[in-house]
């Protein structure tokens, strides 16, 4: 079978440079082959090597690449899968069920498309024997090798009709499975689609290469994650419920996909809160989940609604950069960062720390000021100044970056006042009652009558004392 080598424009070109820098990754991806039911080691063909190029695989029996689908059966048509159907064309599909079936014989999983499929495959890696392929014949099912359906298994199905596979059954807790070193070809039973580094973190490190294939894309089925590329240069990033895969594995391995767990965590662990900062600085974090949808992280200055998106991402993040803070942007004053994370069940979680922006390190700056009245008075003047700072995103009385000032200064805080205090009812000396006071979250008040005249003071409560009901301070 002749080798097919398919990308696209941007994708190939970016590969082609990297890999004549960095070589080619090594390994056959194996296909089903039209044989007789019993396949034999020299019936599967194997993906042939050309310098400077990466190993693709072969397209299925009797597909060329070059069919016509139709209008019916076209891209725009083909339905996306879920945990209840799983959509094909009348072609070779690359599936999965998600589901674990109640009878996992093929003949029942498949029973509801009798007459629209003529085979089906599956790739045993981790068989010691030289016959790997499995094949279902529903002509001939007393010879077929392939005798048990599972989610975990990726199942070439050469259609001869389109329709859709129902999927009936359980979705598992948590899937695990064993993979051998070389080439896979494994299902996705999960309840949501997930990026693929996501998908693989129970593997992390001991895969290089996924392959997964779409019969509506004729000009370029195949899509492809390498793991030495840069992520940008994949056209593969998210594993597809009802999809299968082929991926390659360094060594064996147990492969988790886990479909309930705990909730996302995430936490700033630089800068520190109430850091001040005058330069671009990096924003370390920790992102971690099971089942991590994404990230982002956002900014804002204190006393403003809406924020702006730094970054975002969907891979977990171990003391990692995940983002950088610009303050020669910013005005100066007290600015709030928030790191949040959602995952595929949808729980959302939170982190933000407050930091100072400060110094005149600001590039491009530009402000303009008009007095627009002034009223002599002894001692100092009355002056109402109408000002612009390139700086300043907020709407003001005259458009975003405009303010109208009857004295210069402001004034902010990092949280209300009144937030993040404790008085225990019974816990200073001899068990006095609320006699300490505990500051649980920080607490800064800056005022700013210039970027060369500030003010900060740090909140602090005295005199705690019992009171009806509580304490008071």
């Amino acid at each position: 079978m002749a080798e097919q080598v398919k990308s696209r424009a941007l994708h190939g070109l970016t590969l082609c440079a990297w890999l004549a820098l960095f070589g080619q990754p090594t390994g056959a991806l194996l296909s089903p082959t039209s044989s007789p039911i019993v396949a034999t080691a020299a019936s599967i063909p194997s993906a042939t090597q050309k310098p400077n190029t990466r190993p693709t695989p072969p397209s299925p029996p009797s597909f060329g690449g070059s069919e016509s689908l139709g209008a019916e059966t076209g891209p725009a048509a083909f339905a996306k899968a879920d945990l209840d159907s799983v959509p094909f064309l009348p072609s070779w599909n690359l599936i999965s069920i998600p589901e674990t079936p109640a009878v996992s014989t093929p003949s029942d999983v498949f029973a509801p498309i009798d007459g629209s499929y003529s085979t089906v495959w599956f790739y045993d890696a981790c068989d010691p024997s030289t016959e790997k392929w499995k094949v279902y014949d529903p002509s001939n099912p007393s010879g077929s090798t392939l005798t048990t359906i599972s989610p975990t298994q990726g199942l070439w199905l050469d259609a001869t009709a389109s329709g859709t596979l129902p999927s009936t059954g359980e979705l598992s807790t948590t899937s695990s499975w064993q993979l051998c070193t070389g080439w896979n070809l494994i299902g996705f039973p999960a309840g949501q689609d997930r990026h693929i580094k996501t998908a693989l973190q129970t593997i992390d490190g001991k895969y290089s290469m996924v392959y997964g294939y779409d019969p509506s894309d004729t000009q370029d089925p195949w899509a492809i994650h390498d793991v030495t590329v840069p992520d940008w240069a994949n056209d593969l990033q998210i594993f597809e419920v009802g999809k299968g895969y082929w991926i390659l594995v360094t060594e064996d391995v147990t492969l988790d996909i886990p479909n309930e767990g705990a909730a996302p965590t995430v936490a700033f662990t630089a800068p520190i809160d109430l850091s001040e900062v005058t330069e671009p600085t990096d924003l370390l974090g920790n992102v971690s989940s099971p089942m991590l949808d994404f990230w982002r992280v956002s900014t804002r200055l204190i006393g403003q609604s809406d924020w702006q998106e730094l970054s975002r991402g969907s891979q977990p993040r171990a003391a990692e950069k995940l983002a950088t803070f610009d303050p020669t942007l910013l005005l100066n004053g007290l600015h709030e960062l928030k790191l949040e994370a959602v995952d595929s069940l949808g729980r959302f979680v939170e982190d933000r720390i407050s930091v100072v922006v400060d110094g005149q390190m600001k590039i491009g700056h530009f402000t303009l000021s008009f007095v627009d009245l002034q009223i002599p008075l002894s001692g100092l003047d009355i002056r109402i100044l109408r000002t612009y700072d390139s700086r300043d995103t907020r709407l003001g009385d005259f458009g975003v970056g405009w303010t109208l000032d009857i004295r210069q200064g402001f004034y902010q805080n990092n949280r209300p006042p009144g937030d993040g205090w404790q008085i225990p009812a019974t816990s200073g000396p001899w068990g006095l009652p609320c006699s300490v006071v505990q500051e649980t979250k920080s607490h800064l008040t800056t005022i700013r009558l210039s970027d060369q005249e500030v003010y900060r003071f740090r909140l602090a409560l005295k005199r705690p004392s019992t009171l009806i009901g509580g304490c008071i301070a």
